[in-house]
C-alpha cells in the first residue's frame, strides 16, 4: 500500500473531542496547524477532502494522508513519546519521530511482512477514559451501513485495448519443479445456488472497462469441490455464494499491472511472479440472501483499494463483521485460506501444487450440466 496518499472511505466511527494538555497526549479534531517537535502537524480541508500532513522545518511537506470527507469522523493524536496516531477514512496509522527529528510512517506488520489489521492496543492504552469509553460505545452501537454499489475506480494508465494487445503477446514466467495437471471446473456447473457476478467481464470493475471476454469462473477441481461443500453449509443458513472471480489467465494479470498506477501496485499481482488466480486456486466472492437474491451487507464493495477492505479491519458495523465472519468461516472450514488484504479473496490450500496458466476462457470447455 502507498503510505503517502491513501484513498478515503467513510467510516462508522465517532469523532473524539478533547483539549490538549501540556505534557500529555494532544487530540486534534479540527483543521489547523499544531506544533510537532521541530515540525508542524497540519490538518487542511479543501473541497470534499480533509487531509493531514507534516510541514517540516524547511517548509517541505511529508507524510500526507487523506482523512476522508470533511464531515466524516477523524482525529489525530500526538504523544510526548514522539509518536503520532491518526484515524480517519483510511483507518488507523502511525508515525514516529526518528533520531534526526523528522517523522516517518510506522509500518505495522505481521510475521509475513503484511500490515496488521487491527488498531494497536497501545493506541487505546494512551487514550483517557473520557475519550475511550464514548469511542467503544459508538463502535458497538453503530447502525448498519449501506454496502457500496460500485467498486473503487481508478483511471487506467493507457487504453486497455493497447495494453491487452501487448499482454497477449507476452510470455508467462518460467517455473521449475513438478506440478499437478490442471483440471479447471466451471463454477456455474456446481450448484444452482452459486451465482456468478464476474465484474471483470463488465465495466463495473476497478478499471471501469471490461477486461474478460466472457463472464465465466473456474477453479481447480479440488478447490471447486470444496467451494460446493461450503455452499451446502451456507445454504442451511439461507445464504448463497456470489462469485466475482476465479481462475484468471496470466495475460489478464499483465493487463491489470500495466493499467494500474504505480501507487496502487500493492493491490495487483506482479506478473513476473504470477498469482494464485493464475493457478486456478483463488476465488473472489461475497454472499447473497437466497430468499431475496440481494447481496449481503459487507464492509466494502468488491475491489476496494483501501485499508477498509482488510479481512480484520475493525471499523465496520456488527452486521458487516458477522457477515464477513460467516463467509470466512465457511470457506476456511473447507481448506481455503483468507487473504489479509481483501475480505473477499480466498486461496485454496494446495495452490502451490498447480502451475501458472495462460489459457483463455474461449479455449476452455463449455459449461456442463450440473450433476
Amino acid at each position: 500500500m502507498n503510505r503517502r496518499h491513501l484513498p478515503a472511505i467513510a467510516l462508522t466511527a465517532v469523532g473524539l473531542l478533547a483539549a490538549p494538555a501540556r505534557g500529555q497526549d494532544a487530540i486534534v479534531d479540527r483543521p489547523g496547524a499544531y506544533p510537532l517537535g521541530r515540525s508542524r502537524l497540519v490538518v487542511d480541508v479543501g473541497g470534499d477532502l480533509a487531509s493531514l500532513y507534516v510541514r517540516e522545518g524547511d517548509g517541505s511537506r511529508s507524510l500526507e494522508f487523506d482523512l476522508g470527507p470533511p464531515r466524516s469522523p477523524w482525529f489525530a493524536l500526538s504523544s510526548p513519546a514522539g509518536e503520532v496516531w491518526a484515524h480517519g477514512g483510511v483507518g488507523t496509522f502511525g508515525w514516529r519521530r526518528e533520531a534526526d527529528g523528522l517523522y516517518r510512517a510506522i509500518e505495522f506488520t505481521d510475521a509475513d511482512g503484511r500490515l496488521t489489521r487491527q488498531l494497536p492496543a497501545a493506541f487505546f492504552d494512551r487514550l483517557p477514559p473520557s475519550v475511550k469509553e464514548p469511542w467503544a460505545e459508538a463502535q458497538a452501537s453503530a447502525p448498519p451501513a449501506t454496502a457500496p454499489s460500485r467498486p473503487f475506480r481508478i483511471t487506467p494508465t493507457r487504453p486497455i485495448d493497447e495494453i491487452r494487445a501487448e499482454a497477449l503477446k507476452a510470455t508467462p514466467p518460467r517455473e521449475a519443479g513438478e506440478f499437478l495437471k490442471p483440471d479447471l471446473v466451471d463454477l456455474a456447473t456446481l450448484d444452482p445456488r452459486i451465482k456468478l457476478d464476474v465484474r471483470y467481464a463488465t465495466g463495473d470493475d476497478f478499471l471501469g472497462v471490461p477486461v474478460y471476454t466472457s463472464a465465466r469462473a473456474f477453479l481447480q477441481r479440488p478447490a471447486a469441490e470444496a467451494l460446493k461443500r461450503a455452499q451446502e453449509k451456507l445454504g442451511e443458513k439461507g445464504l448463497g455464494l456470489l462469485i466475482h472471480d476465479g481462475y484468471r489467465p496470466w495475460y489478464v494479470t499483465k493487463i491489470f499491472r500495466e493499467a494500474t498506477p504505480p501507487k496502487y501496485h500493492d493491490f495487483v499481482a506482479d506478473p513476473a511472479k504470477g498469482s494464485r488466480h493464475n493457478r486456478g486456486c483463488a476465488v473472489d466472492l461475497a454472499l447473497y440472501h437466497l430468499d431475496s437474491g440481494k447481496p449481503v451487507d459487507m464492509p466494502t464493495g468488491y475491489d476496494e483499494f483501501s485499508r477498509c477492505a482488510f479481512a480484520d479491519y475493525p471499523g465496520v458495523t456488527r452486521t458487516q463483521a458477522a457477515n464477513r465472519a460467516a463467509l470466512r468461516g465457511a470457506l476456511e472450514a473447507e481448506g481455503f485460506l483468507h487473504l489479509p488484504e481483501e475480505w473477499w479473496h480466498f486461496d485454496y490450500k494446495d495452490w502451490k501444487q498447480y502451475p501458472i496458466q495462460n489459457v483463455r476462457f474461449e479455449d476452455l470447455s463449455p459449461n456442463e450440466p450440473r450433476p
